[in-house]
């Protein structure tokens, strides 16, 4: 088991660097140690103690937390997995091959999105040893870590709440009660503990909760990518998937024992979910590493009983889920099997472990290094003493530069705002003198995607137009300073009805006013929910004066989509929003995509009046 172990070591303390997945990173790191002063949770898919299950070293503290944490998982896994093998009763040495391959699957998406998988796992062995209804012990350790995977990553602590849960429904009626309540005593208790340690409120917890739950919902949802083999590999996950289920349908063993299967359908869909939501390597291989790990307990509980035939098929499935998972890596098989460069990175880790103020100097090269890319310093001055939000995701120049005090709005990377509801949570931080932030560092226009930067989080746009000013420029960068609220009343313009693939003449606004559209009817369908669940939503999309068309999330369409501003906004050429929109089209594609919608656009102007930008010499 140490072999293993040591040779599928991962790599931890990874230099900092600029971009979307480092820039998340360094959030959550800032919000559990270097942004005391933030007295709300941030709002994204990991929760406060997301930070635990980074690959990035920020300071010595998280890093040798997060060590400790995901080396005490990685040990966990390579037991459960070498005792898997171990039912087999092949040997030592399939034992070792076996474990160590499926270990190194594993680790290719991460020990916390297969966390819920492991668990599941763990409590069907514990059932093959004792088929009576599940212990009550196995219960109480499910819900402990669901309760903790909830605050870590919030979609694998509901994949592991519901596997839970079904743990608890395969004991009898009156133990199913009592198991349940023991469930949520313990999963609640567990929440509000560490949820507190964190340094946030329990009062917090529900509001915690829901705009998790919300963007969660909407990253299933709104952030599909397409590659061009995206259809081939999601037939080959359904057939593999099938033949799965027909070889457990077909096995006497396993009809008799069904339950032993029925906690692995959470982790699975939710598996399924995650690996074809984005389309690429680090995503679409966590569906067939979970799909190994459920051949691999097929096999190996009630393998006795079950035909030649039988083991073959879940042999088959085995080797092809696995050959995906090496094509994923990007790696030649022998590279990917290689245990030198685990065997490298332990022996790194174990060297600043042994004097982890080196750590230090690690951390501080990270941060010179982010200094020298961001190109901030002429900034300082306007930054220092002031609360600084960083649009539209670059969170980690609040890293690098200890002098800025970072003050965030709630969903604190724009590409996020899914719903109108967090789109006004973001909007009611920037309205309110007591939350918002007092100057705002946001980079040229950008957006991923294939998104319009300017029809992201609409409201919070508004109200950056409304009550900030642009105090300088420096390269990329934009500084905007708050002022007194600029924008008059907002007066209806016009309303127009359209079907989709329509083209919709956009009116001219009135010298000195902003132009906003409002669109309804642009929200999902039933069919198209249904598509949601376990393929992809339908992509909708818009196209502004007959130039081709970009990403649209449809919650975004209900506005204000800023159609034009004027020059009394005072933002140089690079940041300014784009020509006026003349034309409005407005299409949709996808699987039960619809091919008709009415839709009613309502447009209305805003006064802007103007305001002296102040900028350095």
């Amino acid at each position: 088991m140490a072999v293993i172990a040591i040779g599928t070591w991962p790599q931890w303390w990874l230099r900092p660097t600029t971009g979307l997945d480092v820039s998340w990173n360094a959030a959550l790191e800032l919000a559990a140690h270097g942004a005391a002063h933030l007295q709300r949770p941030l709002v994204f898919t990991y929760g406060p103690l997301g930070f635990l299950s980074g690959s990035y070293l920020f300071s010595r503290d998280s890093g040798l937390a997060t060590v400790a944490a995901m080396a005490l998982l990685h040990l966990a896994t390579a037991i459960l997995l070498v005792a898997l093998w171990y039912r087999l009763g092949r040997g030592r040495w399939l034992t070792i091959v076996g474990g160590y391959f499926t270990l190194l699957c594993v680790g290719q998406m991460g020990e916390v999105d297969v966390l819920p998988m492991l668990a599941a796992l763990w409590g069907c062995l514990m059932m093959a040893r004792d088929p009576t209804p599940p212990p009550r012990r196995v219960i109480v350790a499910l819900s402990f870590l669901t309760g903790t995977l909830l605050l870590v990553k919030f979609s694998s602590g509901l994949a592991l709440a519901s596997t839970t849960v079904l743990f608890t429904l395969l004991t009898g009626w009156r133990d199913r009660i009592r198991l349940l309540a023991i469930a949520a005593v313990c999963t609640v208790g567990t929440v509000n503990l560490l949820f507190a340690a964190t340094g946030h409120s329990p009062s917090r917890l529900p509001q915690f909760f829901s705009t998790s739950l919300e963007i969660t919902q909407g990253y299933g949802k709104y952030m599909g990518t397409r590659g061009p083999n995206f259809l081939r590999d999601y037939a080959i996950a359904m057939l593999l998937s099938a033949v799965l289920i027909a070889a457990a349908l077909a096995s006497q063993a396993w009809r008799d024992s069904w339950r032993s299967l029925l906690p692995l359908v959470p982790p699975l869909v939710f598996g399924l979910k995650h690996s074809f939501v984005r389309y690429d390597g680090g995503h679409t291989r966590t569906y067939f590493v979970l799909l190994l790990l459920t051949c691999l307990l097929m096999l190996s509980v009630h393998h006795a009983g079950q035909r030649r035939r039988d083991g073959t098929t879940l042999l088959t499935v085995s080797l092809v889920a696995g050959a995906m998972v090496v094509s994923f890596s990007g790696q030649n098989p022998a590279a990917f099997v290689d245990p030198v460069p685990h065997g490298r990175a332990l022996a790194r880790q174990m060297s600043y472990l042994v004097s982890p103020w080196r750590l230090d100097g690690l951390a501080d090269k990270g941060r010179a290094s982010l200094r020298r890319k961001y190109k901030l310093d002429p900034l300082l001055p306007y930054l220092t003493g002031q609360r600084v939000d960083i649009e539209p995701f670059e969170a980690a120049a609040a890293w690098a530069y200890p002098e800025i005090r970072w003050n965030p709005v709630p969903v604190f990377q724009r590409y996020s705002v899914y719903t109108p509801a967090l789109d006004s949570l973001n909007a009611r931080t920037l309205l309110d003198d007591r939350t918002a932030p007092t100057v705002i560092l946001q980079q040229t226009p950008r957006a991923i995607d294939g998104r319009n930067p300017f029809f992201e989080a609409p409201s919070g746009l508004l109200a950056t137009v409304c009550h900030y000013e642009e105090l300088a420029v420096e390269a990329e960068w934009q500084l905007l300073r708050r002022i007194p609220s600029r924008c008059g009343r907002e007066r209806a313009l016009t309303t127009v009805t359209a079907d989709l693939n329509e083209e919709i003449a956009v009116p001219q606004s009135p010298p000195g006013h902003i132009l906003v559209a409002r669109v309804a009817g642009l929200g999902l369908g039933g069919f198209e929910t249904l598509s949601s669940l376990l393929f992809q939503a339908p992509t909708t999309s818009v196209a502004t004066n007959g130039n081709f068309a970009m990403r649209l999330v449809p919650a975004e369409g209900a506005g204000p989509l800023l159609m034009a501003a004027p020059s009394s906004l005072g933002w140089s050429p690079d940041f300014a929003p784009p020509p006026p929109v003349r034309s409005l089209r407005f299409s949709r594609s996808g699987v039960l995509a619809k091919r008709h919608l009415p839709l009613r656009i309502r447009f209305a102007v805003i006064p802007l009046q103007e305001t002296s930008a102040v900028r350095p010499a």
